[in-house]
C-alpha cells in the first residue's frame, strides 16, 4: 500500500532533515523515495556493516541495485520487476517507491541515478588509510 511505502521511506528520513517538507503529499512521497534510495546507496558503501563486509560485497550489492534500476527504467518493466528477492524488506519497499516515482514523474531518466551508483563505486576504490596519512 502507499502508506507502507511511505512508512518504509520515512525510516531512512527520520534521522535526517525531512526533504520536501514544503511539498504537496505526492511530491513529498517522491522526494522521500529518491532520498531513501540514495541513503541505501550510501549505506551500501559507507556503513559500518559495509566496511566489515568488504568492498567486494558492496560492489556486488551496487551491481544488483544497478540491475534493478535498469529494470525500472525498462519500458516493459512492472513493479514486480523492481524489487529483488534478495533485498531486505525495507530496501525492496524503497525500490518499489522509487519505481512508482520514476513511472509517475515525467522527464525522469536513468542517467542521474546511474551517476549516483558510479560515484559510490568510485568511493569503493578510495583507500581510507591512505586518506588518513595525509599530513
Amino acid at each position: 500500500t502507499q502508506q507502507s511505502v511511505e512508512t518504509a521511506s520515512m525510516a531512512h528520513v527520520i534521522t535526517h532533515l525531512t526533504p520536501g517538507s514544503e511539498c504537496n503529499p505526492s511530491k513529498r512521497r517522491s522526494v522521500w523515495a529518491i532520498y531513501s534510495w540514495c541513503r541505501i546507496l550510501d549505506e551500501t558503501v559507507d556503513s559500518v556493516e559495509a566496511a566489515e563486509a568488504g568492498s567486494n560485497v558492496a560492489a556486488a550489492k551496487l551491481t544488483r541495485i544497478e540491475s534493478q534500476l535498469k529494470r525500472i527504467f525498462s519500458p516493459s518493466s512492472s513493479d514486480d520487476d523492481a524489487a529483488s528477492p534478495s533485498a531486505s524488506s525495507e530496501d525492496a519497499q524503497t525500490t518499489l517507491a522509487l519505481a512508482d516515482t520514476i513511472r509517475t514523474t515525467p522527464g525522469m531518466s536513468a542517467e542521474s541515478f546511474l551517476d549516483m551508483i558510479a560515484g559510490m563505486r568510485s568511493d569503493l576504490s578510495i583507500d581510507p588509510d591512505a586518506e588518513a596519512d595525509v599530513s
